[in-house]
């Protein structure tokens, strides 16, 4: 008997509403689907097979949240878990495409129901959602070209979708249905709301307390690790000035500061023939036991111990650091391992000062980086920052293998500039251009040249022959 009325209910739900209520009958749920299809080759289909039938609009829902769970399972190992509570959590997204529908109805003329706004927005929510999966996970140029693909296929779709209801294109209409997709991704991006369905099961207990045991003991171990990284490098050549390099990319979540910290590392060896006297303190989620870790006490122990190794009256350092930062002069410390002390502007100043060394080149590659500028300025110091004190800097995220600043100054304007102040006014005048471009708040990086150093530099490279350079490393 249950079943019976389950079948009932079935058929009566997919049948024709002429046939249950006596009307005119609208289409089946195949015929609304069938022209939705159409319409996604911009083919112009009779109106009356865009009803909006209840279940097709159920369906329709169903088939995008299932086709955003499965895609979103392809980020998570074997052992992921799916958890239902997330269903309602993520509710929240049948807001924004209500109101695309409701826009979509009230801009066409003639109006369109409700239903049938709805139903031609959720005919385009699969491509949509896998469009949506698929740029999460592009460098930024594939992003830029998938999304005007799919700009271009949503134009034309309710296009095409609106002139077979109405007789017309309407394009008021689409574009701000375009409009409120756009702004819907903007806020996911903007405050980290990213549907999921799945979550990694937390080891057992036995392994998870290992883990903390063996990542406790690396930590302890970072100040020996340090001073032995330091004893491998090159002693310093007696007839000339030394250039040391040492880098420290503080944000380990992302792999960009851990590449940009690595080409740092390799155009200054370039350019000054450091290779051989080069320390990086990194942190990296790819691999955290690759190099020392970045950590405030890391830092400030490296400063100390290359100081020794330094003739601090005559070698240069050049300090590379690489992170998020903060409008309050500070960088980002962070890795898999843990969440330690931001590394502060004034405290770094401190640090040099006590390891005393003297001949200075530092670059900050972050956000607000010009808050640095004050606290390390004077006449032995080169200071470079990739943003003034007040803005941010673009590029840190984990689609990118370097961040705006990083691929003008390190990659692209040192390599061939005559000096530093060339190469820095170089890249400035790139990231200017290209982020006015985009139409994005200029970084503005600053930069702070000590007399002293940038004449003491001058005669370094003078002197140091692209044959010496090549020997050295």
């Amino acid at each position: 008997m249950e079943n019976n009325r389950v079948r009932d209910f079935l058929a009566r739900a997919m049948a024709p509403r002429g046939q249950i209520f006596g009307a005119t009958a609208p289409p089946t749920v195949a015929h609304e689907l069938t022209a939705l299809l159409r319409l996604h080759v911009w083919q112009a289909v009779d109106a009356s097979r865009l009803y909006g039938r209840d279940v097709s609009v159920g369906l329709l829902g169903v088939l995008s949240l299932l086709l955003w769970a499965m895609l979103d399972r392809l980020d998570f190992g074997p052992g992921a878990e799916f958890q239902q509570r997330m269903l309602y959590q993520n509710a929240v997204m049948a807001l924004p495409i209500l109101m695309s529908a409701w826009v979509l109805s009230r801009l066409s003329r003639p109006q369109v129901e409700m239903r049938q706004s709805l139903l031609l927005v959720l005919g385009f929510l699969p491509v949509f959602v896998a469009g949506t999966w698929l740029a999460m996970r592009l460098p930024l140029s594939g992003t830029i070209a998938l999304i005007a693909l799919v700009g271009v296929a949503a134009v034309r779709y309710f296009a095409t979708g609106l002139r077979s209801l109405t007789g017309h294109r309407r394009q008021p209409a689409v574009v701000a249905v375009l409009f409120a997709a756009l702004a819907m991704a903007f806020l996911s991006t903007r405050y980290h709301f990213s549907p999921a369905f799945w979550l990694e099961p937390a080891p057992d207990t036995a392994q998870t307390a290992k883990t903390h045991r063996d990542n406790e003991q690396l930590v302890f171990e970072q100040a020996a690790r340090v001073s032995a990284e330091i004893s491998t490098l090159a002693p310093r050549d007696p007839t000339r000035s030394n250039v040391f390099f040492l880098g420290f990319a503080g944000f380990g979540h992302q792999k960009v500061f851990a590449e940009e910290i690595g080409l740092a590392a390799k155009r200054i060896a370039d350019r000054f023939g450091s290779a051989q006297r080069t320390l990086q303190l990194v942190n990296d989620k790819r691999d955290p036991r690759k190099f020392p870790l970045a950590t405030t006490p890391s830092l400030r122990h490296a400063l100390h111990s290359l100081s020794q190794r330094m003739n601090v009256d005559e070698d240069i350092l050049f300090l590379a650091l690489s992170s998020h930062g903060g409008k309050d002069g500070t960088l980002v410390v962070s890795s898999e391992l843990g969440y330690w002390r931001d590394l502060e502007a004034k405290h770094l100043a401190a640090m040099l000062r006590e390891s005393g060394i003297r001949w200075r080149v530092i670059v900050v590659s972050a956000c607000y980086s010009g808050t640095f500028i004050e606290p390390l300025r004077d006449e032995y110091t080169i200071v470079f920052t990739a943003a003034s004190a007040d803005r941010k800097s673009f590029g840190c995220n984990d689609r990118r293998a370097l961040t705006y600043f990083g691929e003008a100054f390190y990659r692209d304007a040192l390599p061939q500039a005559a000096s530093l102040r060339a190469a820095f006014e170089k890249a400035r005048a790139a990231i200017i251009e290209r982020e006015t471009g985009e139409e994005i708040t200029p970084s503005y990086p600053q930069a702070h040249f000590g007399k002293a150093i940038e004449q003491r530099l001058a005669e370094i490279e003078k002197r140091l022959s692209p044959l010496e350079t090549a020997q050295a490393n």
